[in-house]
């Protein structure tokens, strides 16, 4: 959300709690969406789901995500501006999407979703949530 402050300054209020749960809300197959943007992590796992990765594995996968989408940026003026990456595993399916400029967004699906409309359903939601 973007609110104009009357000074005119511009001021970006996000409720990741919002944001987090509208995705993990899209489709009973969402198992988990982790939030990170501005140096800070807002993790959203779906009730009911017991996770695969304990804190520390999930902490190193998410660090390790980060890099990657790093490494991906670096070669977009050759490719392009990445705008997701997806890796199917034999239990899950994850998928990493940039948020504003300053973010990523990191889901897990189960392995039988429907990826490509569940990614379309995501990148709307986010849309509606980030700013230009």
């Amino acid at each position: 959300m973007i609110v104009i402050t009357s000074s005119g300054y511009l001021q970006t209020n996000i409720d990741y709690s919002i944001l987090g749960n509208a995705i993990l809300d899209i489709s009973e197959t969402v198992r988990f969406v982790e939030i990170y943007h501005k140096e800070k992590k807002f993790r959203h796992i779906k009730k009911g789901i017991t996770a695969l990765l304990d804190e520390s594995e999930t902490e190193r996968s998410i660090e390790d995500a980060i890099q990657r989408w790093k490494s991906r940026v670096r070669l977009s003026e050759k490719l392009g501006v990445p705008k997701y990456a997806m890796a199917e595993y034999g239990k899950v399916k994850r998928i990493t999407i940039p948020f504003n400029e300053e973010g990523l967004i990191l889901i897990s699906l189960e392995c039988g979703s429907f990826h490509e409309v569940i990614l379309k359903e995501i990148i709307d939601i986010i849309n509606s949530f980030s700013f230009q």
